[in-house]
């Protein structure tokens, strides 16, 4: 029983090391405040990516968005690869969540595949700032 309480241990410590790496490796990346990444998305210059998960996109998202949840990204790798590689090389890459942090793991994944991506930041940063919301999509409501 002592060993498996030391496999656990040491399991949680390496978890612990690879989601505190996770976090700072996402902070890495460049912001964009609210404003200027509706600039962007009218101009058709950049794709916004909300990766919330299906509980909060169903109570609201930055309108337009495309809703790729981090969870896809443990519980269905395939299709979480597949959205992915429908982002275009050409555009920016704008991600949020609620408050950054988790933006910023799907952001860095985007950016070791090539992609030019900033992180929003919080879906809560652009309600305060008044921009469109709207309803949630089949895809995240998997209607």
């Amino acid at each position: 029983m002592k060993n498996i309480s030391n496999y656990f241990a040491v399991f949680a410590s390496l978890f612990f090391v690879a989601i505190i790496f996770k976090s700072v490796f996402a902070q890495n990346l460049p912001t964009i405040s609210p404003s200027d990444a509706l600039k962007l998305s009218v101009e058709n210059k950049a794709i916004i990516v909300d990766v919330r998960e299906v509980e909060e996109i169903m109570s609201g998202k930055i309108k337009g968005s495309k809703e790729i949840p981090l969870s896809l990204m443990t519980s269905d790798k395939i299709r979480f690869e597949k959205e992915l590689e429908l982002l275009p090389k050409d555009k920016e890459i704008l991600v949020y969540c609620r408050s950054g942090r988790r933006s910023g793991i799907v952001g860095a994944k985007l950016k070791e595949q090539g992609y030019n991506v900033k992180n929003l930041g919080g879906f809560t940063d652009w309600e305060k700032a008044g921009l469109p919301t709207e309803k949630a999509s089949c895809f995240a409501t998997k209607c």
